[in-house]
């Protein structure tokens, strides 16, 4: 959530509305700026502003910022549809009197250009929403913000402290570079300096009111922004986090510690659909402390959970680790991850919990046709010749 905390995700089908720019009150040296905005009556927190940036056509959030930092008492919700259009954008999207911004299926530039800048803005926004964005950043600008790094504003390196919902998904960064930036070395350099000087950052980043945070489908660029996360940020509203589809090997030592005071009210976090090879997470000593309820890992390359892993799910009792689609196979080292199911389905009368459990399976040893077959561990029969 700090610098560069973007990561992102799914295609959005693009609506496009006939909006009348008439009903906006604007002035008429705006029209031109905002002509391809209107009102639209919607159930949305204020007065929903709509864009469509269509091929070819540019607008510049700094024009919204201007034109809703004039209004005295109304709230607006701003949403941008691109079909072939660009955005001009500036982390972190602060505006007076906008408190929802979602953008879908745009180009964005200009991502880098108030990072060191003092706006004293407002910081108003409750939900944020970017989703299939492709944000060009030039490597000159990466650079330069290498070495001002000890520059950038509390606003830029925390973002936006006010929101509820935060959704970054199937975001794509390409850097710009010139055939002479091509052939050099600098990328590398760049990176690790800008990570050296950002550890040296003590703004205390506490996300007071989020409560839903994905930032899933980052693919590499996702593993990228995960190292910029400084180890002092805390979520205490945190409920659902979402880092599923992002190419990830290992979870972040952010994350591993789920009973922290960093995600004290945390109860469904998904790392599904990546490359984890283990189940890295510490689970918490007192249940009772923790409001914890699914940790979704499937669809990932587990082979098996630690017997002090098991032991410790099973005396819980209240925690659904999903392990669908991963590559366990069936033998005495699941005996016990089984009984923890077991418990599970006794516990709950949800048809769509039981189905999950359900369908957690292993894969048996070799049949006589030489092909293995997956079955449900909770209907497997192998812990019978297994030890009590």
């Amino acid at each position: 959530m700090c610098l560069l905390k973007l990561t992102s995700a799914g295609i959005i089908s693009l609506f496009v509305f006939n909006l009348c720019t008439l009903s906006l009150g604007l002035k008429p040296r705006d029209h031109g700026r905002l002509g391809m905005c209107g009102m639209q009556q919607a159930i949305y927190p204020g007065n929903l502003m709509q864009c469509n940036v269509n091929n070819g056509q540019f607008l510049d959030y700094r024009d919204i910022r201007n034109w809703s930092g004039k209004e005295n008492s109304k709230k607006y919700s701003v949403r941008i549809y691109c079909a072939g259009g660009t955005v001009y954008l500036p982390w972190p999207f602060k505006a007076r009197n906008v408190v929802s911004l979602e953008i879908y299926n745009c180009k964005v530039l200009g991502f880098l250009s108030e990072m060191t800048n003092e706006l004293n803005i407002a910081d108003e926004l409750k939900t944020l929403i970017l989703s299939d964005v492709s944000v060009e950043i030039p490597l000159r600008k990466m650079l330069q913000l290498g070495d001002r790094m000890n520059k950038v504003s509390r606003s830029a390196d925390c973002g936006q402290l006010t929101l509820e919902k935060l959704v970054f998904k199937d975001i794509h960064y390409e850097l710009k570079m010139t055939p002479e930036e091509r052939d050099g070395v600098k990328q590398n350099s760049f990176l690790g300096n800008m990570k050296h000087s950002h550890s040296q950052q003590t703004h205390p980043c506490v996300y007071k009111s989020l409560k839903y945070l994905d930032e899933s489908g980052s693919r590499k660029s996702g593993q990228y922004h995960l190292k910029l996360i400084p180890e002092y940020s805390k979520f205490p509203s945190l409920e659902v986090y979402n880092m599923s589809r992002n190419e990830v090997g290992h979870v972040p030592s952010a994350f591993r510690n789920l009973h922290s005071g960093k995600f004290p009210a945390l109860r469904h976090i998904d790392f599904s659909n990546n490359f984890l090879r283990a189940f890295e997470f510490d689970l918490p000593t007192d249940p009772k402390k923790c409001k914890l309820e699914i940790i979704d890992l499937h669809n990932n390359q587990i082979r098996s959970v630690s017997p002090v892993i098991t032991h410790k799910l099973k005396d819980m009792g209240k925690i659904l680790v999903d392990l669908r689609q991963n590559p366990m196979k069936c033998g005495c080292h699941l005996a016990i991850f089984k009984q923890y199911l077991e418990r599970l389905y006794r516990n709950t009368s949800d048809i769509e919990y039981k189905q999950i459990l359900t369908d957690i399976a292993c894969l048996t040893d070799s049949t006589r046709h030489g092909k293995r077959k997956n079955v449900s561990i909770l209907k497997a029969t192998f812990d019978k010749k297994c030890k009590r």
